[in-house]
C-alpha cells in the first residue's frame, strides 16, 4: 500500500527543512512512501531553493497561488499517487517510524477511511 504524505508549505523553510528529514529518517516503507510539498508562498519566497539546496527528499514540488490552507492540501491530493493520503503540518517531527503501522491499520479494516496520530 503507498502512502502520499501532502505538505503545505507558506515561507517555513526552516521548519520545513526539519520535517522533510524526519520523514526521510523514519521512512519505513521505502519507495512506497510519497512526499508531495504543496508551496503556498508568495513567490519571491518559495521554499524550493531551500529544500532542494539541503537535499531533503521530496518526489513532487507543486508552486501554487495561497488559496488557503485547505486548498492547498486538495491541490496535493489530485496529484498523490497513493492509496493512502496523509496529510502533515510542516512544522511536524517524526521521532519514529509510522508508515508501516499506518499501512497495516489500513490493509486490516477496510472499513476504515480515517486515522489521526497522537501529537
Amino acid at each position: 500500500m503507498r502512502i502520499s504524505v501532502i505538505i503545505v508549505a507558506y515561507i517555513n523553510s526552516d521548519v520545513l527543512i526539519r520535517t522533510l528529514k524526519s520523514i526521510e529518517k523514519y521512512n519505513d516503507i521505502g519507495s512506497d512512501l510519497e512526499v508531495i510539498v504543496v508551496d503556498n508562498s508568495p513567490k519571491n519566497k518559495r521554499v524550493d531553493s531551500a529544500i532542494t539546496e539541503q537535499k531533503c527528499k521530496f518526489d513532487k514540488y507543486i508552486p501554487a497561488d495561497n488559496s488557503g490552507f485547505g486548498a492547498g492540501n486538495n491541490l496535493g491530493a489530485s496529484v498523490a499517487s497513493g492509496d493512502v493520503l496523509a496529510f502533515l503540518n510542516p512544522d511536524i517531527i517524526l521521532i519514529q517510524p509510522v508508515f508501516s503501522l499506518i499501512n497495516r491499520r489500513f490493509e486490516s479494516d477496510k472499513n476504515l477511511a480515517l486515522l489521526g496520530g497522537k501529537l
